[in-house]
């Protein structure tokens, strides 16, 4: 069974809300993004709502899926945004492809730092081709 999941992230910061149907999250995902000022909009790096490919909250892979509504790409607030290449979950948005540009850079830096960094792990994409 699938879970639908309403993700929203603001800086370092993930806040999700999951239903059982994808009615239920279009709808609550629906009313918050209607209630929420522009200017609260711009403050979000993203607001979709996604099908998880594992209803398991405690799974790695829960918060992977495809994507069923992206608001900000609805709304073409944004030009760009970074995702990882191979789940293709989108981490922030961007008005220039300088912007996406340089914070790709800064991700990458963070992953050399921590350790964690994979070669051509993320990807700056057009928000008119997705």
């Amino acid at each position: 069974m699938s879970k639908y999941v309403i993700m929203q992230t603001k800086e370092n910061d993930i806040f999700n809300e999951e239903f059982d149907s994808k009615e239920e999250a279009l709808k609550r995902a629906n009313n918050i993004w209607t209630k929420l000022s522009k200017a609260d909009k711009k403050k979000l790096d993203s607001f979709y709502v996604l099908e998880s490919v594992n209803p398991d909250e405690e799974s790695v892979d829960h918060f992977d899926g495809d994507m069923i509504k992206d608001y900000f790409c609805e709304e073409k607030t944004y030009e760009y945004l970074i995702r990882d290449k191979e789940a293709g979950n989108i981490i922030a948005y961007f008005e220039t492809l300088e912007e996406a540009e340089e914070e790709l850079k800064a991700y990458e830096d963070e992953d050399r730092k921590d350790g964690t960094f994979t070669p051509d792990f993320y990807e700056i994409v057009a928000v008119d081709e997705i």
